[in-house]
């Protein structure tokens, strides 16, 4: 199936949320919460008994902790997006970088007939209205018709 031919799915990630926008007959909308912890403020130079405490730093610990739950949550979201879709991923950080790397990696481990196409753009915050309108145009749909409030009524049936 030529890359042209397939469908697009959106996706808006950050370390907390994903959103995926595919199109089905219209626009169908999944939220994926991904659970990750937020970073740890570091505290400065905290001093700790190695034999005591079992050694180690305790920030390292828990970054190892915060990405395993972002892996985590990246392959629901994958898992979420249709193998046999091209997919365009946007968001405001890294995490969508790591998100169009685990698709490609897994592509690479279940190769279709031909491989689809994955991209991936920073952007920001957008609602759901703005990431629906972006999948239209991915697709090739017009866009919504809104009549600006206080104009004259439609003249369609």
């Amino acid at each position: 199936m030529p890359t042209a031919d397939r469908g697009w799915t959106l996706v808006w990630i950050d370390s907390r949320v994903a959103i995926i926008v595919r199109w089905q007959d219209g626009p169908v909308v999944q939220h994926i919460e991904l659970d990750t912890p937020p970073h740890e403020r570091s505290v400065g130079h905290v001093r700790h008994d190695p034999m005591r405490h079992g050694g180690g730093r305790p920030q390292a610990r828990l970054e190892t902790h915060r990405l395993e739950h972002l892996r985590q949550g990246l392959e629901r979201v994958a898992a979420a997006i249709p193998p046999d879709q091209n997919a365009l991923v946007i968001g405001p950080g890294t995490v969508r970088e790591r998100l169009s790397a685990r698709l490609k990696e897994d592509d690479e481990r279940h190769p279709a007939t031909e491989s689809r196409e994955i991209r991936t753009e920073p952007a920001r915050r957008m609602t759901e209205p703005q990431l629906v309108e972006r999948l239209r145009e991915l697709v090739g749909e017009p866009p919504l018709r809104i009549r600006p409030a206080g104009g004259p009524p439609s003249t369609r049936p």
